[in-house]
């Protein structure tokens, strides 16, 4: 982008247009470089606002100018600083025939822009041993994202997470994950140590424009790959290009002397500057641990440089020589440093994958601004009063204006009274358009204020023509995520048996929140909707900037009879389930977190098999977020897992084993 800031937002204010004063409100998009939006104008006096259309222009600058589907040209210029907090302002000149108008405008701006991870059901991406095609020694293969699991389609993702298990290796060697179109990388996400070894690790892998991840292998295995959730672009997470800051071998010194750390060792790894980590306003860094040449098994454990070592572990080493990793997220002191203990002695490699900044105070609104009142959608039964001439049959839309709407991703159809009947007036939507440009995500800007909570309602059905019968569709609204279903059996166009939903959500912390609603139905028969309308439900609104929290590491389980913590019993045998709460505990709240980073370790295992962790009171998925390839082993590895209503996780164990959980920090809902 060519600007310091996103200029996304409801931006207002007034313009004296002649001898009248008008309100002018622009609903703008600001996609890297790109402006999109609606701009409207109207009386104040009447509060009657006229949708002159949707525009399209490229970002020059400070400012734009467009032509609006209606045939004005407008203009629009906005500082790249910020005058008052969050507060930005600018100017729209509007220019017709003969006549010019200048609103000045100003935008609060929406922090929670920097939009927080999301959390999928597990689904495994791939698992090369359904065909039998092993990567080949020096192979990668390409892995489709978007679209898995509740993984949004389009450019939106910037990263997904992922566990990558190598299983059946050909022999030793490492494995390489990165987003498909790029170079790949000369750091490694996983390392095998021998033939026929299962091994898995977490990784926050990049995601190409296209929507796949590379996974290379150096020696030759099959691959399964599983997914977690997803960072939006525009995120919390500051990734970074892999970067390697500390390496404490001799012949590649970085960060360290060279000297292999000794047995109760502690090394500094000082990570400002690396790859772009800054020096203050770093919250947690996120990096893979290796651990190779060790002189003994033990474990090594990393936290913020500025404070206490806690009684937790990131990696553990189970014989001499081996060489291990483990993602970390690990606290950064105030200086973006952290320390790494090894018990035994190893030589100890850090690259860093990317940071989480510090946590924001949100703002706490437009100075003196009335709370909106009424339906605070626009066209929300999309009769197309602006942009979109009426439809007596149906006209796909892919990206661009929707009358008050924005289609961001893909395309939706509108349909009109001679194709089917709309739940209220003549059109609706079938969020499923051509099957080219995929499922469709429609958005609108709706103006809020953080303070209150609004109530979101619309009418669904599904487009009774086609497979798959159940179609599915998501809403997002300020801190809400919501999916709904419609079973089309029995339905027709005469009859679609449109249903109501409802739902009351926190809206985003500045003077506007997005509205979207994203299909989830594979095809170009969808889910309808209809008759959307979001209206304020009272005070009480706790706007959430979605973003990561550290914590002091701290052991939430720990299942063996000499150390038991949140636990009592024998070991979790085959096939068994063990709830770990953790909301409410060791620093995490009681309420508003989405997932927890966690380190889970598998010990004393009685054989091969794997654990799995999800959110309590869900189905458990058939993925895996650790593995083990022998009995008697120990096995870290790092997990980012959504929380249960409860407050807790849930951990099945495959073969009998001993559970420790370590806590790291938790994401907000």
């Amino acid at each position: 982008m060519s600007t310091t800031f996103d200029a996304t937002g409801i931006w207002r204010g007034e313009a004296m247009y002649g001898a009248e004063r008008l309100a002018v409100r622009t609903n703008l998009f600001d996609d890297e470089g790109w402006l999109t939006g609606v701009v409207f104008i109207g009386d104040p006096e009447v509060g009657v606002l006229v949708d002159l259309g949707g525009f399209t222009s490229t970002r020059k600058g400070t400012s734009a100018t467009w032509k609006t589907q209606s045939g004005l040209s407008v203009t629009g210029a906005f500082t790249t600083g910020a005058p008052s907090g969050d507060e930005f302002v600018g100017t729209l000149t509007i220019r017709t025939e003969g006549a010019t108008a200048d609103a000045a405008l100003r935008l609060l701006r929406v922090p929670s822009r920097l939009r927080g991870y999301r959390n999928i059901s597990p689904t495994r991406l791939i698992d090369t041993r359904a065909d039998g095609s092993r990567i080949r020694p020096g192979g990668s293969v390409l892995v489709p994202v978007t679209g898995k699991g509740g993984i949004q389609y389009g450019a939106d993702i910037d990263a997904v997470v992922v566990n990558i298990t190598g299983t059946e290796a050909t022999g030793r060697g490492y494995v390489t994950a990165w987003a498909g179109e790029d170079p790949r990388p000369l750091t490694a996400n996983l390392y095998l140590e021998r033939a026929g070894q299962t091994a898995g690790n977490l990784a926050i892998v990049p995601v190409d424009d296209h929507g796949y991840i590379e996974v290379y292998s150096q020696s030759g295995t099959h691959l399964v790959v599983d997914a977690f959730g997803w960072f939006p672009k525009g995120s919390i997470l500051q990734r970074l290009s892999p970067t390697r800051g500390l390496d404490t071998r001799a012949t590649s010194a970085v960060g360290s002397s060279g000297e292999k750390p000794g047995p109760g060792s502690t090394v500094t790894a000082n990570l400002a500057g690396v790859g772009g980590v800054p020096a203050s306003g770093v919250a947690a860094v996120v990096v893979n641990i290796t651990a190779t040449e060790a002189t003994a098994a033990g474990y090594v454990t990393a936290w913020a440089a500025d404070r206490d070592r806690p009684g937790t572990a990131n990696l553990n080493i189970e014989v001499p020589d081996q060489t291990i990793c483990n993602l970390a997220i690990v606290p950064a002191s105030a200086t973006s440093a952290i320390n790494l203990f090894t018990q035994s002695g190893t030589h100890l490699i850090v690259d860093v994958l990317g940071w989480f900044p510090t946590e924001r105070t949100p703002p706490s609104g437009a100075p003196g601004e009335i709370p909106p009142t009424g339906d605070l959608v626009r066209d929300g039964s999309f009769e197309a009063t602006g942009s979109v001439p009426r439809s007596f049959t149906y006209d796909s839309i892919e990206r661009g204006a929707l009358g008050s709407w924005m289609v961001v991703d893909g395309s939706v159809d509108v349909v009109g009274p001679d194709s089917a009947r709309a739940a209220v007036g003549d059109q609706f939507v079938d969020l499923n358009g051509n099957a080219t440009a995929g499922p469709g995500t429609i958005e609108q800007l709706v103006p809020t204020t953080p303070d209150r909570r609004y109530e979101v309602r619309f009418r669904m059905a599904g487009n009774p023509n086609g497979l798959p019968v159940v179609k599915t569709l998501e809403v997002a609204f300020g801190d809400t995520v919501r999916q709904f279903s419609f079973d089309v059996t029995g339905h027709t166009n005469d009859d679609l048996g449109w249903v109501e939903h409802t739902f009351v959500a926190n809206p985003d912390c500045g003077s506007s929140t997005v509205l979207s609603f994203r299909s989830l139905t594979p095809g170009e028969r969808g889910p309808n909707l209809d008759a959307v309308s979001v209206v304020d439900a009272g005070p009480g609104g706790s706007c959430q900037i979605g973003g990561y929290q550290p914590v002091d590491p701290a052991r939430l389980l720990d299942t063996r009879p000499e150390s038991q913590i949140g636990y009592a019993g024998g070991r979790p045998g085959d096939g068994a389930t063990v709830s770990v709460a953790v909301a409410g505990r060791a620093g995490i709240p009681a309420s508003g977190v989405a997932a927890v980073a966690v380190n889970l370790t598998a010990t004393e295992a009685s054989g091969p098999g794997f654990v799995t962790a999800w959110a309590s009171g869900t189905d458990r998925p058939t993925t895996s977020s650790l593995n083990l390839d022998a009995a008697g082993q120990t096995r870290p590895n790092h997990a980012i897992v959504p929380v249960g209503t409860d407050g807790s996780i849930s951990l099945f164990t495959h073969a009998a084993s001993h559970l420790v959980v370590d806590g790291f920090g938790w994401f907000s809902s």
